[in-house]
């Protein structure tokens, strides 16, 4: 259960009276979200919103968050959500010792992966590598500043601290051999405003399965589109056991391709993209739940990634996922 602040009726009803004349009638804790407390309020006009208190981030995080959100939305990205503005014009509220945001609520669920949901989470990433303006601020956060990419995780992969990861050093060392990181180290790769955790799961869809929106930009930030695809195809493109299908992964891309043209070396080095997304979320879980210890009973959850991409290359190799993916 995602609620770390416990929020009281009286709790609610005084964050709500600094956006609105109105009085909450139900509360409701959401079971998604992992360092958010999040709640579902109904109000007595029959609307519903989101409110969100994070429990382990400043008010600088949220407000480079919401920058991003800014630049997409004006961008022409359709599925952001824009926090919603208080009674002085400010997107955030504090309350004791933490801070927080109210969202409008999107009724969508989350859907399976299913090949068709698969092709339209993969509309979506290229709607919103596509849809950015040329002129990107250059206020923007680097996504390096917040999450993993090939260079930390390298550094990671060479400290002392792996050692008590022995499980992902080893994976590292399986799934990337030396050449191809040299070859990964060379790329000069596409930038610029990148989801950072665009799983299925962060995807809301109405029943006609059209996208409503897409959620937790709270790992966005400026990157290689090739690393987006990476996470989002490796947390994305399920079998029933959870594991990387790549007929799921062909959908996938053709949809992407429509909108949002690969380069060569995007399509040459998707595979190991792919690798390092799972590598890029199972040592943010590493951060989170043994570092900093968010939540408790997940120690282990950043070894599903691992099994997931020892799987994917003992499955699947370079050479044929390239022809089953780009028939080439």
């Amino acid at each position: 259960m995602a609620s770390y602040t416990q929020l009281t009726t009286s709790d609610v009803q005084e964050i709500i009276d600094k956006y609105f004349n109105k009085t909450s009638v139900d509360i409701k804790e959401t079971a998604t979200g992992i360092s958010n407390s999040n709640y579902v309020i109904k109000l007595d006009d029959q609307s519903s919103i989101i409110l969100k208190i994070s429990n382990d981030k400043e008010l600088t995080e949220l407000q480079e968050e919401e920058k991003i959100l800014h630049d997409l939305h004006q961008s022409g990205f359709k599925y952001a959500i824009l926090p919603l503005k208080n009674k002085i014009k400010l997107s955030y509220f504090f309350f004791k010792d933490c801070v927080g945001q109210i969202y409008p609520f999107i009724p969508g669920e989350v859907k399976e992966p299913t090949n068709e949901v698969c092709t339209k989470v993969g509309l979506a990433l290229s709607d919103l590598h596509k849809e950015q303006s040329t002129n990107i601020s250059s206020t923007i956060r680097n996504y390096k500043t917040i999450g993993y990419e090939l260079h930390s995780i390298i550094d990671f992969v060479k400290s002392s601290e792996s050692l008590d990861y022995q499980d992902y050093k080893t994976t590292f060392q399986n799934c990337l051999p030396p050449l191809i990181i040299n070859q990964l180290l060379e790329l000069d790769l596409p930038l610029g405003i990148i989801h950072g955790d665009l799983y299925y799961d962060n995807v809301l869809f109405n029943p006609e399965n059209e996208i409503l929106a897409v959620l937790d930009f709270e790992q966005a930030g400026y990157g290689p589109y090739l690393l987006d695809l990476g996470i989002s195809i490796s947390g994305t493109c399920l079998d029933e056991s959870s594991q990387l299908s790549p007929e799921k992964i062909k959908y996938f891309i053709q949809s992407y391709s429509k909108q949002k043209q690969m380069t060569l070396d995007e399509k040459n080095y998707l595979y190991d993209y792919i690798i390092l997304g799972l590598l890029s979320i199972s040592l943010w879980r590493i951060d989170r739940f043994n570092r900093k210890k968010i939540t408790i009973n997940k120690e282990d959850s950043y070894k599903e990634l691992l099994i997931r991409a020892n799987l994917f290359v003992e499955k699947t190799k370079r050479t044929d996922f390239f022809k089953l993916i780009f028939g080439q």
